[in-house]
């Protein structure tokens, strides 16, 4: 509870370069790091070599499945699905204090 954690955002198309750069930045300073993403973009997260760094965990927002391919969440309903992500997590440090 007193140290800090990042949470990395990468589950936008549009920026997942710029957090992964803001990854190799944090990645060597900060000992707790989450990364959110989509599950459409697992394998462009393991390309980026973002795995080389301490990550404590990865958190996929699931996409919608269609012709044997998962597709990503659309721009439009990223910041809805991202604000149930993070009530979810604040839910879940208000049980554990």
């Amino acid at each position: 509870m007193e140290d800090n954690l990042i949470i990395l955002d990468t589950t936008s198309k549009i920026y997942f370069h710029q957090a992964a750069d803001e990854l190799a930045t944090f990645g060597c300073r900060y000992p707790r790091m989450i990364v959110l993403s989509q599950a459409a973009f697992e394998g462009a997260l393991k390309e980026s070599d973002i795995f080389k760094f301490p990550i404590s965990d990865v958190i996929f927002l699931p996409g919608i499945h269609s012709d044997h391919k998962i597709l990503p969440v659309s721009e439009l309903q990223l910041p809805y699905c991202l604000n149930l992500v993070a009530m979810a997590m604040a839910s879940a440090t208000r049980q554990t204090i």
